[in-house]
């Protein structure tokens, strides 16, 4: 596996997480979220992508644990 698709992968992942949580934050506050809804949101970046990438890697700071909550959703 080459380095960038790693680290491809893991922007990849931290873009569904963060999507999920303001997902379960929108249900907590009372949005009722479809599956309609949900098929139209996509985790990939699709506008403004910088072709060479600005990435700035901490390794010395550690991602909390994924914590993966189900979602409920509205038919």
């Amino acid at each position: 596996m080459k380095y960038m698709d790693v680290i491809a992968n893991a922007i990849m992942l931290q873009n569904v997480v963060d999507l999920t949580d303001v997902l379960h934050e929108m249900r907590s506050e009372g949005f009722e979220i479809t599956a309609e809804q949900l098929r139209s949101l996509s985790p990939y970046m699709r506008e403004n992508i910088l072709r060479f990438g600005k990435r700035s890697i901490n390794m010395d700071e550690m991602p909390d644990p994924l914590r993966p909550k189900p979602l409920s959703v509205a038919a």
